[in-house]
C-alpha cells in the first residue's frame, strides 16, 4: 500500500515538474502590425507598411506606392525576411550634411533577432524632405508616411503601427504639425485626429460625434476618427467608406490613415514603441504627443467616446473620400502602364 502511495506522489511531482515547460512551451502569438496612409480598396495603396515578429518566423515590409491584387505591384518596396536590413528610393538628392535632401518614395525595412527576442520594422513615405539649415531654420517634411513595429519574446508579443498624412518639423521643434494621424497598439490605446499643431490637436477622436458613422443602408457606409479594439488588437482610421452593405458583400472603397496591431497586449516583448522613420536632415519629424486623447477600448467596446462635433466634418470627409478614390485610381491606371 505505502509503496502505491510512494509510485502516485512520484508521479505526481514528475507531472507538477513539467507542466511550467509545457505551459512555456506554448508560448504567444506572433505580433503584428500594419498601416496604410491611403487606399482605393485593394486596387491602390499609398505609403504602406507591416511588421511580423513570432514563433514562425520574423519579416518587415513597406510599400511606398504599388498596386493591389490582383495586379499585386508593388515596384517602389520590398521586404525583409530574417536578419538584415533593405531599403530605397525611387530619387533621393541632396548629400552634403546640413544642406536640402529630397527622398521620392523612401521605405525602409529591418529585422533584427537575437537571444530569442525578434524585432521588425518597416517604413515607407510618397515624400521625405529636408532643407537643412536653409533661412536658418532647420525644416522636415514627410507626406503620406507610415511606421510599423512587432517584437516577439516567447511569452509575449507586441505591435504598434502608425499613420500621417503630412509632417512638419520646424526649428528643432519650435513648430510642429501633424495632420489626418491615426495610430494602434497591442496594448489595446490607439489615437486618431485630423490636425496636431504643437501638441494642440483639432478633431480628435474624442471629439467626434455619432456622425462620423453614418450610413445609407446598402449603398454606403462613412466613417471618421474610428478606434476598436482592446488589449490584444486594436485597429483605428481618419476615415474610411465602404460600398455596400451585409447583404451584397460590403467592399471598402477608400481610406485615410489606417492602423492596426496584434499581440498579447503586454510589453515584455520589446520596448513596443514605433521607431520614428528616418529624418531626412537629422531630427525627428513626428509631432508630440497628447496624452490626453490616447483611447484605450475594453475589449468589447468598438468606438470611440463622443462629445459632440460638426455635421460639416462629415460631408467634407465624404468629399475628400471621393476624390481620393477617382485620384488614386487614376495614378493605378498610369503606375499600371509605366510597370507593363
Amino acid at each position: 500500500m505505502q509503496r502505491t502511495i510512494r509510485t502516485a506522489m512520484a508521479g505526481a511531482m514528475v507531472m507538477l515538474g513539467f507542466a511550467p515547460l509545457a505551459a512555456h512551451a506554448a508560448g504567444a502569438p506572433p505580433g503584428d502590425s500594419s498601416a496604410t496612409a491611403a487606399h482605393a480598396g485593394d486596387a491602390v495603396v499609398v505609403g504602406q507598411s507591416r511588421a511580423h515578429a513570432g514563433p514562425d518566423g520574423t519579416s518587415a515590409g513597406a510599400n511606398p506606392l504599388g498596386l493591389g491584387p490582383p495586379f499585386s505591384v508593388y515596384p517602389f518596396g520590398g521586404e525583409q525576411k530574417g536578419s538584415g536590413r533593405k531599403g530605397g528610393a525611387l530619387a533621393n538628392l541632396g548629400t552634403r550634411a546640413t544642406g536640402p535632401k529630397l527622398q521620392l518614395l523612401p521605405w525602409n525595412a529591418a529585422v533584427t533577432d537575437s537571444s530569442g527576442q525578434s524585432h521588425a520594422e518597416g517604413d515607407a513615405a510618397v515624400l521625405r524632405a529636408g532643407l537643412g539649415d536653409l533661412f536658418s531654420i532647420p525644416l522636415d517634411v514627410s507626406v503620406l508616411d507610415t511606421r510599423s513595429s512587432a517584437d516577439y519574446r516567447g511569452a509575449a508579443s507586441t505591435g504598434t503601427s502608425s499613420s500621417d498624412g503630412l509632417l512638419l518639423n520646424a526649428g528643432n521643434g519650435l513648430l510642429s504639425v501633424d495632420l489626418l494621424h491615426a495610430d494602434a497598439n497591442s496594448s489595446g490605446t490607439g489615437s486618431s485626429y485630423v490636425a496636431d499643431v504643437n501638441g494642440n490637436r483639432v478633431l480628435s477622436g474624442s471629439q467626434a460625434s455619432g456622425q462620423c458613422a453614418q450610413s445609407v443602408p446598402d449603398v454606403i457606409a462613412l466613417s471618421c476618427l474610428s478606434a476598436a479594439g482592446g488589449p490584444g488588437s486594436f485597429s483605428s482610421e481618419v476615415a474610411g467608406a465602404t460600398i455596400g452593405g451585409p447583404s451584397s458583400g460590403g467592399q471598402v472603397a477608400a481610406g485615410l490613415s489606417s492602423t492596426t496591431s496584434s499581440g498579447t497586449g503586454a510589453t515584455g516583448a520589446g520596448t513596443g514603441a514605433v521607431t520614428p522613420p528616418p529624418s531626412v536632415s537629422g531630427s525627428s519629424s513626428v509631432a508630440p504627443t497628447n496624452a490626453g486623447d490616447v483611447v484605450t477600448a475594453a475589449p468589447a467596446r468598438g468606438s470611440l467616446p463622443t462629445t459632440g462635433g460638426s455635421p460639416w466634418f462629415l460631408v467634407v470627409s465624404a468629399l475628400a473620400l471621393c476624390a481620393l478614390g477617382g485620384n488614386l485610381v487614376v495614378m493605378g491606371r498610369r503606375l499600371r502602364a509605366y510597370t507593363s
